[in-house]
């Protein structure tokens, strides 16, 4: 009866949950593989050059003739969708290679950078960093210095005089409106007066 529930050997080798772990080696696959000697990946296409020739020979850009205008690129889109063929990028890659249509006037010599000895072109570095004065603190020491001989010669500003209005100079000679409103209180301590502790002591408080 036993042997009837045990799985076969077989199809414990398919189920990767009970594979064994070999000690020193990789899992088993469960799934059906190509041989050993199979190799996997794409193949690689071969130029017919090998490192060596890549590294030992470089190829030196040859200008364009200055005489000769360049293409109108312009031109050549404009003419394309005249004649109908400047729908798609094929069409248009199409039509530049049978038709051709160049810029109008050529470079002269004096248009062309002069190739000089000891000549630099383009924009000017910006200046290296200063670590020296970063690390000793200099920039911090000038800005104190800066501070400080600022505020020697501050002058203080004089006050501006306080100007009344008809307004601010009426209410100045208002007296005041006497208050006889009762203080707001509790009703169930309408009736309670207070402690002669604290009145006392408000009172010593206030003539201090």
């Amino acid at each position: 009866l036993l042997r009837c529930f045990m799985p076969s050997r077989a199809w414990i080798g398919q189920n990767p949950l009970l594979v064994p772990d070999e000690i020193g080696q990789s899992r088993p696959s469960c799934m059906a593989l190509p041989p050993p000697a199979h190799s996997y990946g794409a193949p690689l296409i071969r130029d017919g050059c090998s490192v060596g020739q890549a590294l030992g020979e470089w190829s030196v850009f040859t200008p364009h003739d200055v005489s000769v205008p360049g293409r109108d690129f312009k031109a050549l889109n404009r003419m394309a969708i005249m004649h109908g063929s400047g729908v798609t990028p094929t069409q248009v890659a199409e039509f530049r290679k049978a038709h051709d249509a160049r810029l109008k006037g050529a470079l002269s010599n004096h248009d062309s950078i002069p190739n000089r000895e000891n000549s630099l072109y383009g924009r000017r570095n910006a200046p290296s960093t200063p670590m020296n004065s970063i690390m000793q603190n200099q920039y911090s020491a000038q800005y104190e210095l800066e501070c400080s001989n600022r505020e020697r010669g501050y002058v203080p500003k004089k006050k501006l005089p306080i100007v009344h209005t008809r307004a601010s100079l009426g209410q100045r000679f208002v007296e005041p409106v006497p208050d006889n409103s009762v203080p707001f209180k509790l009703k169930k301590f309408a009736n309670v007066q207070g402690k002669g502790l604290y009145k006392n002591a408000a009172i010593e408080i206030l003539a201090a």
